[in-house]
């Protein structure tokens, strides 16, 4: 009779293969886009609204604000969330990109 060597608990956890690796990257890096996206084309039409009513708008803070909305409907902490440098990143280039859109018109 041979005797098995004991069974690690961890031989159950599958390391994620690099496709998947790379696909999960591939769909984070899809939905920051998207969001960017959209939260630039928001604070556009919130900006052209302000400007034609004569009221100065900032789309920095707009957007920090949409995310502080998002946190707050998550139950994130707020704080924390906006010094991630993901976050930071996002807000930086969603106002980048309103202010693009306004000066285009589209």
């Amino acid at each position: 009779m041979m005797i098995e060597p004991a069974r690690d608990p961890n031989d159950d956890i599958l390391e994620p293969s690099l496709r998947e690796l790379q696909e999960e990257e591939m769909s984070a890096s899809f939905k920051f886009a998207s969001a960017e996206f959209a939260l630039a084309h928001e604070a556009a039409d919130v900006s052209r609204a302000f400007g034609q009513a004569g009221l100065p708008f900032d789309p920095r803070t707009f957007v920090g604000l949409r995310v502080l909305e998002s946190c707050v409907a998550e139950n994130l902490d707020p704080v924390v969330s906006l010094r991630l440098p993901t976050i930071r990143e996002l807000i930086d280039r969603s106002a980048e990109l309103a202010a693009s859109l306004v000066a285009s018109r589209v």
